[in-house]
């Protein structure tokens, strides 16, 4: 008898208290994620953190295909909410609510993203600039001379 496989895991108001072992999505096969109600202010701090002592040589392996992140407020998005190890196989990010900055080159390991929704865009690339967008798609080589 085959064990339950969730396809899609929804935390809404989580409260992290300490930093997450990455190991919980050790080899899972998820659809979807969904996180809502994180919070990085002087009075409330409920921003998902993972822990970096993973041991030498285990491969999370997990492949999580999308990702929203709902409501966030004041959160800084970098690798330490879409930790690499975890989510390397993503192919959607959606984030709504207001996030504030964005880590330079916090896409540069996610080869299979494909989709990106950000709500308050263009406050990020007012507030910060775009150098973030050029980590995007580093796989991909584009000859411009070539007009087939």
């Amino acid at each position: 008898m085959n064990g339950f496989k969730p396809t899609g895991i929804a935390l809404y108001s989580p409260k992290f208290k300490g930093k997450l072992c990455p190991l919980l999505f050790h080899r899972s096969n998820l659809k979807g994620l969904e996180i809502a109600n994180m919070y990085d202010t002087f009075y409330k701090n409920t921003v998902l953190k993972y822990s970096d002592d993973l041991p030498a040589g285990i491969e999370i392996n997990s492949s999580i295909s999308r990702i929203v992140f709902q409501n966030l407020v004041n959160v800084k998005l970098d690798t330490r909410i879409l930790d690499p190890r975890v989510f390397a196989k993503i192919n959607r990010l959606e984030i709504l609510l207001d996030i504030r900055w964005i880590q330079e080159d916090l896409f540069s390991s996610f080869l299979s993203l494909k989709s990106i929704f950000i709500s308050n865009w263009r406050q990020i690339v007012h507030q910060q600039g775009i150098k973030w967008i050029t980590y995007l798609n580093k796989n991909l080589n584009v000859n411009l001379s070539d007009s087939t």
